[in-house]
């Protein structure tokens, strides 16, 4: 967070988190989480050339290549499939992007979960509790409360 230099990382393999700071309280909050094979980088922050206002860390251990930001720019410049390339990535960003926002307005906590088990089930066990909660909007404990629910109901 807060770096100029915009690495585009491949995450052959591993589990990574989008977080930031909340300046206010100073609390982590977990806003994606991704697993290998993967794109990373701040996006936004990376295209409007503004310090990057999303870190991205390993949760688990990965492999990851590097690729400085403005070497894909110079491919998307001269080569077409890379533009196409570069043009599905954004597209399937901006998509990822609505159905997160869209879940926020119209799921329950509840129902937020049940489709990150759905979506992601291995993912669950590996990431810990705190970022699960905070990336589904909830505290750790409203999380612990929830699972408990679930698997009371069977």
């Amino acid at each position: 967070m807060g770096d100029t230099v915009h690495p585009l990382y491949f995450v052959h393999s591993g589990i990574i988190r989008y977080m930031l700071i909340l300046p206010e309280s100073g609390d982590d909050v977990t806003k994606d989480l991704s697993e290998g094979p993967t794109f990373a980088l701040s996006f936004g922050s990376a295209v409007s050339g503004q310090p990057s206002r999303v870190g991205i860390a390993a949760v688990t251990d990965c492999v990851v290549s590097i690729w400085p930001f403005s070497r894909l720019i110079g491919l998307f410049e001269t080569h077409p499939d890379w533009q196409k390339l570069g043009r599905v990535l954004a597209e399937r960003l901006y998509v990822r992007k609505e159905d997160r926002e869209i879940a926020f307005l119209t799921q329950t906590p509840e129902q937020r979960y049940a489709s990150l088990l759905h979506s992601f089930p291995d993912l669950t066990a590996q990431v810990p509790q705190r970022h699960l909660a905070s990336y589904l909007g909830i505290t750790p404990e409203s999380l612990s409360r929830l699972k408990a629910r679930l698997a009371a109901r069977g």
